[in-house]
């Protein structure tokens, strides 16, 4: 009876100390997240903030709050994140809060400015990556679309700005090095691998087709309504020239083995009139080679090119000298 007292004891011992070791480890991982030090103590609207701190999590149920609106956060570990003053901020000192799963950390102060010209130029705006896309789209409303590029992956992202610089969104996985095209009911086409179509607030539309490959020209947007674009075709697969309607569905593809490249070529389609049916696009192939230019109309039936074309169609016209 004696020693069943003790063992008795000794694991309600144990399972006390068993208790506390399991509740300091979970109150430290429920520890309220820090903010140490802001990249800056004076920025405009839409000026990029980098917040310094401990405990901010991976971003999961995380918000940053500046003068008591949700700011747009790009970047997040648990000690840096990356976010954007809103556009509605008041004007003046303002509090900057993270917030972790609802728990607050300490508050920070942030004087908000408006943008100021510079002699010619209206506004700057800073993405959130060494280096930005090439290319820049304008919708019908004015809104201006433009992207970065982290080594031309699908976490590149695409942000839209009013007119006068404002930041409206950001969506990551939508940006590159491609052209940005914006069809007349401001639907948004990008794309890296395939295409991706973007609805005027930022939510992804579609994305396809299913069999593209990585983008060597377009997207860009026919007087037709059409979207059209080329993937690199060079180890076998992808659709080659390619043309969607606004929905996404393929209407025709030309996989020809000539339009290939072995670095990148990003380029826009340049269309004339629809009553001449024509589109036409060029493709740096490889290191030192000139580039072949493409004609095709808006059927899929390649007119010609610059140098051994070897499609997979029947041209239904070649300039001459130029087969």
């Amino acid at each position: 009876m004696l020693l069943a007292r003790t063992f008795r004891s000794s694991m309600r011992k144990s399972g006390l100390v068993l208790a506390l070791v399991l509740f300091s480890s979970r109150a430290g991982a429920f520890a309220p997240p820090q903010i140490s030090s802001l990249s800056s103590t004076s920025l405009e609207r839409s000026g990029r903030l980098l917040i310094f701190g401990s405990s901010f999590g991976d971003g999961t149920g995380g918000e940053v709050i500046i003068d008591g609106l949700t700011a747009i956060a790009t970047t997040w570990t648990d000690t840096e994140i990356h976010a954007y003053v809103p556009e509605a901020a008041s004007l003046g000192n303002v509090s900057v809060q993270v917030t972790v799963d609802g728990n607050p950390s300490n508050v920070a102060t942030l004087d908000v400015t408006t943008r100021q010209a510079d002699g010619r130029v209206r506004w700057r705006f800073q993405m959130d990556a060494e280096y930005p896309g090439d290319f820049v789209g304008v919708g019908p409303d004015g809104t201006v679309y433009v992207t970065d590029d982290e080594n031309v992956t699908v976490e590149a992202r695409m942000y839209a700005l009013t007119p006068d610089g404002g930041l409206k969104w950001v969506v990551s996985g939508a940006g590159g090095a491609r052209p940005i095209a914006v069809g007349p009911d401001r639907t948004i086409y990008t794309g890296a691998y395939g295409l991706t179509a973007l609805n005027p607030d930022g939510t992804v539309k579609w994305q396809g087709p299913s069999e593209a490959r990585i983008l060597l020209v377009g997207p860009s947007v026919g007087p037709d309504g059409n979207i059209y674009a080329a993937d690199n075709t060079r180890w076998g697969e992808g659709l080659g020239a390619f043309c969607v309607d606004p929905e996404g569905n393929l209407l025709w593809s030309d996989p020809n083995p000539g339009i290939q490249s072995s670095r990148s070529s990003n380029s826009e389609i340049r269309f004339a009139s629809l009553l001449e049916d024509r589109l036409y696009f060029c493709i740096y192939s490889d290191g030192g080679t000139p580039p072949i230019a493409w004609a095709f109309d808006y059927d899929g039936q390649l007119q010609w090119s610059q140098g051994p074309a070897r499609s997979t169609r029947t041209p239904t016209s070649i300039l001459p000298g130029r087969w």
